[in-house]
């Protein structure tokens, strides 16, 4: 059953390399074109549905990692999976519900999220500890289970995640 880990892995990967170019070029686009531009217009339009899809793909990326590659979540892997399962629900509910008016709760999880995501990344680069990974938890919060194109880890495609639902609130409430 392990042999698809690293195809998965890849996968994953190049799915997170995709969406850091979406956030490149989607910002690219806010400012060199503004609001007159068809990806800007689209993400304005979609951004509920987006933000659904980007989240939910995070948390069933990390169920998988868990629960079938076997990889224990860090006490900051833990943190970041609130915030992003929190955005899945709630974004989940508003797409349900047809109801836009939760933007200011996503922007919260998201950043909140991005920030521990980043500070992950931090660590995992050999950053020194401002707060300590907790002794509790299964997996030190340095350690790698996946190391793609020389810096895709978990840490990496949770940024990835929490940077493109950031950058689509973003537009959204700029442009909405």
């Amino acid at each position: 059953m392990a042999n698809f880990i690293p195809a998965v892995n890849q996968l994953v990967s190049s799915l997170a390399l995709g969406g850091q170019i979406i956030v490149a070029v989607l910002l690219l686009a806010v400012v060199l074109r503004g609001k007159d531009n068809g990806s800007v217009e689209f993400v304005e339009k979609h951004a509920i549905k987006l933000i659904f899809a980007i989240s939910l793909g995070a948390v069933l990326v990390s169920l998988f990692y868990s629960s079938v590659a076997g990889f224990d979540p860090c006490f900051l892997c833990w943190w970041q999976r609130i915030f992003m399962y929190s955005i899945c629900v709630i974004s989940g509910l508003a797409v349900f519900k047809k109801d836009d008016s939760i933007l200011d709760y996503l922007i919260t999880l998201a950043l909140f999220g991005g920030l521990i995501a980043l500070y992950h990344v931090y660590l995992e680069y050999g950053g020194v500890a401002i707060i300590p990974c907790s002794a509790d938890a299964a997996a030190s919060c340095t350690q790698r289970f996946i190391y793609e194109y020389n810096y895709i880890t978990i840490p990496v495609m949770s940024l990835t995640g929490f940077a493109m639902i950031g950058t689509i609130l973003g537009i959204k409430k700029a442009n909405g």
